[in-house]
């Protein structure tokens, strides 16, 4: 038994984690209340399941020095993005109450500006929270980066879109896992997609610094 809740076991490693990312589940719905701090919870929350799978830190501590590094870029590129979704699901709703043809080419268009929205909003903050770059860089290659590893960025898109299915059409039971366990372990899943590619892009700008060529992409 003594050696059952050792900490070293790998059910007890597997109950702390749970117990981790409910944890940043809280953390998170907590700071994202004001709603416009929304931004700078997901990149702190990227930030503290990418540490959480390589065991570094703690998870209070990681959660907020990311949160206070990346505020207030975090925050404005939330703002942002909120706007530009808010301003999407407005013309949605207008163009799909109009019937003329011409008025179905807009529909059309404007759902395929979200597609392109919702490839960029996979990757933003977790780019925000791994370098540092002006908020149009950071935009500008979360559209990049989507475009060059599509098996991970179809990944992503496919476990929010899954996620936010199954809350809206089973609201009362799969909304309240979502809110208490799900953020969190869709999150640490990104984290794994996030370092695998990130690694590709950290390891290219060693290479390339140390043959003299241009200067990296990402810092």
């Amino acid at each position: 038994m003594k050696g059952f809740f050792s900490l070293d076991n790998p059910v007890m490693r597997f109950i702390t984690k749970v117990g981790y990312l409910w944890y940043l589940d809280v953390l998170f719905v907590v700071t994202s209340l004001p709603v416009f701090t929304i931004g700078v919870s997901i990149t702190a929350l990227n930030y503290a399941c990418t540490k959480l799978i390589d065991d570094e830190g703690t998870v209070t501590g990681n959660y907020f020095k990311s949160w206070k590094e990346n505020f207030k870029q975090g925050t404005g590129l939330g703002l942002l993005y909120l706007a530009f979704g808010a301003l999407l699901a407005l013309a949605l709703v207008f163009y799909n109450r109009m019937d003329q043809s011409d008025i179905k080419i807009m529909w059309a268009v404007v759902i395929a500006i979200g597609i392109f929205y919702f490839i960029s909003l996979c990757w933003v903050f977790a780019i925000q929270s791994k370098f540092v770059h002006t908020v149009q860089d950071t935009i500008h290659y979360s559209f990049v980066i989507a475009f060059q590893n599509l098996p991970e960025t179809f990944l992503i898109m496919i476990t929010i879109a899954a996620v936010v299915f199954f809350s809206c059409t089973q609201p009362f039971i799969v909304l309240f896992l979502v809110l208490n366990f799900g953020i969190g372990w869709c999150f640490y899943l990104f984290a794994y997609f996030y370092a695998k590619v990130f690694d590709r892009y950290i390891n290219k700008d060693q290479h390339r610094k140390a043959s003299k060529e241009a200067e990296p992409i990402l810092k």
